[in-house]
C-alpha cells in the first residue's frame, strides 16, 4: 500500500507546476533571496566588491537558493493564499528560516572547512 502522505504530497506538488501564481511567488523568492544576499554583501564590504568577493557571492548564489526553496517548500510556506496569513504560518515562516539558515551554515563548513 503506497504511502497516502507521499502521494498527498506528491499531488500537491503536481498541482502547483500547473498554477501560475505559484511560479510568480517562486520567482519572487528567489529574486529576494538573491537580493538580500547582494544586500548583505554590499554592507558588509562597505559598497566595494572585489573579484574576489564577486566570485564568492555569485558561488554562493546557486547554494543559497537550493537550499532555501526546497526548505521553504517543505515548510509549506508555498501552500495555502497569504490573504488568511496568520501566527502559524509567522512561525513556519520562522523555523523554515531557521532551519534554511542552519543547513547552510553546514553545508560552508563542510566545504571550506572553516
Amino acid at each position: 500500500m503506497p504511502d497516502t502522505s507521499l502521494h498527498s504530497r506528491l499531488r500537491l506538488f503536481y498541482s502547483f507546476l500547473r498554477k501560475r501564481n505559484f511560479w510568480l511567488i517562486l520567482a519572487t523568492d528567489i529574486v529576494l533571496i538573491v537580493a538580500a544576499h547582494y544586500c548583505a554583501y554590499q554592507l558588509r564590504f562597505a559598497g566595494h566588491l572585489d573579484n574576489k568577493e564577486f566570485f564568492q557571492f555569485c558561488h554562493a548564489l546557486p547554494l543559497l537558493v537550493g537550499i532555501k526553496i526546497p526548505i521553504f517548500y517543505l515548510f509549506g510556506l508555498y501552500r495555502g493564499m497569504w490573504r488568511y496569513t496568520g501566527l502559524n504560518d509567522l512561525l513556519n515562516i520562522t523555523k523554515a528560516t531557521l532551519v534554511s539558515f542552519l543547513i547552510l551554515v553546514a553545508a560552508i563548513v563542510f566545504i571550506h572547512r572553516f
